[in-house]
């Protein structure tokens, strides 16, 4: 724009991104390199002493000038009432502006930073999904017409095989939203009696179809693996033991959520009927079931938002059902690239502030060490720590996320997609049940309102 090309609105916003990235390497990185390296000559290498030269046009002072300037600047001080003579008092307010200067440039782009990274969008899309899959419709059965574990066979039929099939027209699905992978069933079962205030352990033994007893390992298991699969326990590795050992906590009691025993849907709707007639005819889902989970992961291409979706049904002792809907969104392309331009003047200012502040406190910090001890320097090294957290999880979620794109490029249609690693990311250190990037900020928030 301003070099008299007329650039495309991406590039031209590419190239300014690139050139406030190499402002910030040439200011933050590589003048302290510079000057790494010119002490390190200066001290190596000394230089031969220079000549210094007097200047003949310099004025030269006498005692009776150097008097003159005594008696205007005692002139001045008649002048200066007693209040401002006080030289640790005046120091002590300029300081208490530069503070107050400094923090509440740093306050108002924080707020204005938390306003932009809120997405209304994700909400609405949460929001509107999770109705859709609870409440009753003629055309499909909702999560709340389940009163007994075998109406959650034509809650599947009719909610997650029929409403995903291109033969049929049913107005609930628009072609913006498509499924990725197939549905995955997962239940939890309860067989041995137990006693006491603890919860009782979840079965995790081999059967034969039909739940019968002895398991026996048969030689073609893993050709009809559609078959011999829901009987089997699921497998897990340490990755997912790191990333999704988590608990779903329901009504009654709480689910983990890498035991028990599932089975795959199929792309295609006559073979996900057959699936489903199969597991209804082995009676898979009995008194024993203590919760089934069905997860599934959807993808809308308008908003370009993965939809991850985990629909529960509790059995209560009693034979009653509690169903519930979990759904969580996730915006797959929120790099720099696809900012509008007032988010990016908003994330460079911060930045800038940012930067002002942990100079501030690293100088203070350096020079004087003792000031550590003091309460205000202690909240800011937390505003510091907060940030760096932040950061961390951010660049962690967004691997994760280029992850999850090239799985979903090469898994197969049969597979279930597992896409739920960026969401658990920030469980690993949050302080509740339901962490997310957002969390941070609010502390962060809290401490700069303390502060300031």
């Amino acid at each position: 724009m301003l070099s008299g090309y007329s650039h495309a609105p991406g590039k031209l916003k590419i190239i300014l991104i690139t050139l406030v990235f190499v402002i910030f390497f040439h200011y933050l990185i590589g003048d302290s390199i510079k000057f790494v390296l010119q002490a390190i000559d200066a001290s190596c290498w000394l230089s031969q002493s220079q000549k210094i030269s007097i200047d003949e046009d310099t004025i030269h002072y006498n005692r009776l000038d150097y008097l003159k300037l005594r008696l205007q600047g005692l002139r001045g001080t008649h002048y200066i009432t007693e209040r401002h003579r006080d030289e640790k008092l005046n120091i002590k307010y300029r300081y208490i502006v530069n503070d107050f200067w400094l923090y509440g440039k740093y306050f108002c782009f924080f707020v204005c930073m938390l306003l932009i990274t809120r997405d209304e969008q994700k909400f609405y899309t949460t929001k509107h999904v999770k109705q859709l899959f609870y409440k009753n419709d003629t055309i499909y059965f909702g999560l709340s017409e389940i009163h007994h574990i075998s109406d959650v066979y034509k809650f599947i039929e009719s909610s997650l095989i029929n409403v995903f099939s291109p033969e049929i027209v049913n107005g609930v699905h628009g072609e913006q939203t498509v499924l990725l992978g197939v549905v995955r069933l997962r239940q939890l079962r309860l067989t041995d009696q137990h006693y006491g205030l603890s919860e009782p352990p979840f079965t995790d033994e081999k059967y034969m179809p039909e739940w019968r007893l002895p398991y026996e390992e048969l030689p073609y298991n893993n050709i009809y693996w559609r078959i011999f699969e829901p009987w089997i326990p699921m497998k897990t590795d340490a990755l997912k033991n790191l990333l999704m050992n988590i608990k779903h906590y329901g009504y009654y009691r709480n689910y983990p959520e890498l035991e028990g025993y599932k089975a795959l849907l199929a792309r295609s709707r006559q073979n996900s009927l057959t699936i489903l007639k199969y597991l209804k005819d082995c009676k898979w889902l009995n008194y024993n079931t203590s919760a089934i989970f069905m997860d599934f992961s959807l993808y809308n291409l308008d908003s370009n938002t993965l939809i991850l979706c985990t629909l529960r049904v509790e059995q209560t002792p009693f034979g009653g059902t509690i169903p519930r809907a979990e759904v969580e969104s996730i915006r797959l392309f929120k790099n720099l690239n696809y900012m509008s331009t007032l988010t990016l003047i908003i994330l460079l200012f911060y930045t800038v502030f940012f930067i002002q502040f942990f100079k501030a406190l690293l100088v203070k910090l350096w020079f004087n060490p003792s000031e550590i001890c003091d309460s205000w320097n202690q909240v800011d090294v937390g505003i510091y720590l907060l940030n760096m957290l932040l950061l961390a999880l951010i660049i962690i979620r967004e691997s994760m996320v280029s992850s999850i794109l090239d799985e979903i490029q090469e898994a197969s249609k049969m597979q279930f997609l597992e896409l739920r690693h960026p969401h658990s990311v920030p469980r690993l250190e949050s302080f509740g049940q339901h962490g997310h990037h957002h969390q941070y900020l609010y502390y962060e928030l809290c401490i700069c309102r303390f502060r300031y």
